[in-house]
């Protein structure tokens, strides 16, 4: 879980205010002390105010009605641009600065919220499926920049391949597919990536 400083630095913009990240501390031998422990589940609307909020304020929250303005720094309502074809990975802000969020490996919205009445598709009630699954293991891209290349052989047979690396005192290994140049096969294989990487 995240949290903006309330206050920006002197002559910041409220999308430039730091934040914070809340995670365990996870060790190993290589990675030393790091984040771990990620959250999975799913979260429906979230807000955050600039001071303590009062019990009708949270019965209001509760019952599905606007958030009160006094004092809302954010508040991220998936439900504000659902459409007919879904969603992207914006969150809306919908509280008074804007702060949309972005998800990061791509968080599965459309999920049930917590004022789901029962119905079948997201398109019939848009506005109970507020729900956005979070994945600690989900991953699309890590925008990494690229370490290493190969060109590899245009004889080189399809198959699994990997590639051994070494340092820092690690090692690892990393499985790559090579299909052929020409396909001339009849039957194409699907081969389970997710599977070969466990």
């Amino acid at each position: 879980m995240g949290q903006r400083n309330p206050t920006p630095r002197t002559g910041a913009t409220w999308a430039e205010a730091s934040f914070k990240l809340a995670t365990a501390t996870a060790q190993n031998p290589v990675r030393g002390h790091h984040g771990g422990f990620l959250y999975n589940g799913k979260i429906d609307r979230a807000g955050v105010y600039t001071r303590p909020i009062t019990r009708p304020e949270i019965k209001t929250l509760a019952s599905n009605q606007d958030p009160t303005q006094d004092g809302l720094l954010a508040y991220w309502d998936p439900t504000a641009n659902l459409t007919p074809k879904g969603a992207d990975d914006t969150i809306p802000d919908i509280g008074p600065h804007g702060l949309n969020t972005q998800g990061i490996n791509r968080p599965v919205r459309c999920m049930t919220g917590h004022n789901w009445r029962g119905e079948d598709s997201y398109r019939l009630a848009p506005e109970t499926f507020g729900g956005v699954h979070y994945h600690d293991d989900a991953m699309t891209d890590c925008k990494w920049d690229s370490a290493l290349s190969l060109t590899l052989p245009d004889d080189l047979p399809s198959g699994d391949y990997c590639l051994k690396i070494e340092g820092g005192g690690g090692h690892d290994s990393i499985p790559f597919i090579v299909r052929p140049k020409t396909p001339k096969a009849k039957l194409a294989f699907l081969l389970p990536t997710f599977t070969d990487l466990a």
